[in-house]
């Protein structure tokens, strides 16, 4: 494989969504074996959520799961690319391209959460309660409260690639 796009811990192995062929790779402490021959180009983003691991996949826009046993689509988006995956108060969120739209998921349904009217929510992170998503194009960083999305941060740098916590700061 070309790139590693993401890794998450799943059920004690670790997970790799990669770039070029849509595999999932997983390793499980000694060796590493393929978990997944998706049809997509790119496997962007990976994280766990209700006992499940989650893939956002390029470029067909979907959203696949893994229940430890087997994989499926859990959504179909109307978008080409699922950059970033982040779980909130106990929902999944799912940023998107090309219309810069994050959608939720509680367990049940999807939906749209917030349109951006950015380009691409390429990453999201959870810091004080709060779920901010990095924008790439404007470089834009948006927050969500679980109640009203707003406009948090406008830097210098035309992209938000990555967003983490540490230190108690984002």
């Amino acid at each position: 494989e070309w790139e590693i796009h993401s890794l998450a811990v799943f059920n004690n192995k670790l997970y790799a969504g990669t770039n070029t062929k849509g595999k999932i790779l997983v390793f499980d402490g000694t060796s590493w074996s393929e978990s997944y021959d998706s049809s997509e180009w790119e496997i962007h983003s990976l994280a766990v959520f209700n006992n499940k691991l989650y893939a956002g996949t390029n470029t067909k826009g979907k959203i696949l799961v893994f229940d430890g046993t087997s994989w499926s689509e859990s959504y179909d988006s109307s978008e080409w690319e699922i950059h970033s995956l982040a779980v909130f108060n106990n929902k999944l969120y799912a940023g998107t391209y090309p219309n810069g739209k994050i959608l939720v998921f509680n367990g049940t349904q999807w939906s749209e959460s917030y349109d951006s009217n950015e380009q691409t929510i390429i990453s999201l992170a959870v810091f004080n309660n709060k779920l901010y998503a990095g924008t790439f194009s404007s470089g834009v960083i948006f927050v969500f409260d679980d109640v009203t999305w707003s406009r948090s941060y406008d830097a210098s740098a035309r992209t938000i690639i990555s967003l983490a916590v540490f230190n108690n700061k984002l």
